[in-house]
């Protein structure tokens, strides 16, 4: 097992993982599908590759990602542009979504400008893989200068919840359904 940065022919395994890791409900039909994309995924490997990471198996195939976007201000300007605008083509609920996910990191990104996500195949977590790519993602953000990190996480997540406090992610907001969780680099 190795963890490196992401490469543009990562993407498609990439998509894969992130489909293959979601709820249900994220992947019940095409739109879902692509909206789940849209929202978790596409902006990172199109606009942030330099900022995402893979880990991969004896075959260098990615079975695990982090991808994450050191500025929200350039997300939030990017991600309207290009995500949001697709999003408005799939549905209401759909854009309602991703005005969501901007608007549930703006109070916090002055302290915590980057955000990220993780997805590993099922089969490779609970191995301390997780704990690696944050690792790494960590240690590439401070090296760039940037003071602090937040995800969203699903409450009803516990081991998703316990794994983030473990790394030392404290909780900043609970929202309807979800928890916004931070560390300082």
């Amino acid at each position: 097992m190795n963890i490196r940065k992401m490469l543009k022919s990562d993407i498609p395994q990439a998509e894969y993982i992130c489909l293959a890791t979601a709820d249900k409900k994220l992947k019940c039909d095409e739109k879902q599908k692509q909206t789940t994309l849209l929202l978790y995924n596409r902006y990172y490997t199109r606009a942030a590759l330099d900022s995402c990471f893979v880990l991969t198996d004896e075959n260098d195939c990615a079975v695990g990602y982090i991808l994450c976007t050191p500025s929200y201000k350039v997300y939030k300007k990017e991600f309207c542009k290009t995500e949001l605008r697709k999003l408005t083509t799939i549905s209401p609920q759909a854009f309602f979504n991703g005005i969501s996910c901007l608007l549930g990191n703006m109070p916090y990104a002055k302290d915590y400008p980057a955000h990220m996500h993780i997805d590993i195949l099922p089969e490779y977590q609970a191995k301390g893989y997780g704990g690696k790519l944050l690792l790494a993602l960590c240690e590439h953000l401070k090296s760039s200068g940037v003071p602090g990190l937040m995800l969203i996480v699903d409450s009803k997540n516990f081991n998703a919840v316990k794994f983030y406090k473990k790394h030392g992610f404290k909780e900043i907001k609970a929202l309807a359904g979800g928890i916004i969780m931070g560390v300082k680099l």
